[in-house]
């Protein structure tokens, strides 16, 4: 993809996901990440490094927007992007089962990710405890 169709539909999302953080919610506290949605979406179309770019350019808006820790969304969504443009490869990208599959792992390894990274920073969080609170 081109950067001049990924870099503003990236600064799209991440208004919508920062301005709007209270009605776009599916269910009491969990958030669509409409950042992470566009990542994946554009990583399926990559190879491994477009998803890696794409990432990176998206969670460093991301972070820019966020006011927290400069970096933890960059390295995130870099990460996760550069798997799912690994595995694009290997996919049938036309069924929306597999696009929803990747979409629901990437969503988990972007969490857990964050979780580790904000740890190295010192900050705790229960990851599993809130995670295990909301499935039961």
């Amino acid at each position: 993809m081109k950067a001049r169709t990924v870099i503003p539909a990236l600064i799209v999302c991440v208004v919508f996901q920062v301005v709007l953080p209270n009605t776009i919610w599916l269910y009491e506290t969990l958030r669509v990440q409409l950042v992470l949605i566009a990542v994946a979406l554009f990583s399926l179309r990559e190879d491994w490094f477009g998803g890696a770019m794409t990432g990176v350019a998206g969670g460093f808006i991301m972070d820019l927007f966020s006011g927290g820790r400069i970096g933890v969304y960059a390295l995130c969504y870099g990460i996760v992007g550069m798997m799912v443009g690994r595995v694009q490869e290997r996919l049938f990208k036309e069924n929306l089962v597999t696009i929803a599959t990747v979409m629901v792992a990437a969503s988990l390894l972007s969490a857990i990710f964050v979780v580790h990274l904000l740890g190295l920073y010192g900050i705790e969080y229960d990851f599993f405890g809130e995670f295990l609170k909301r499935i039961v």
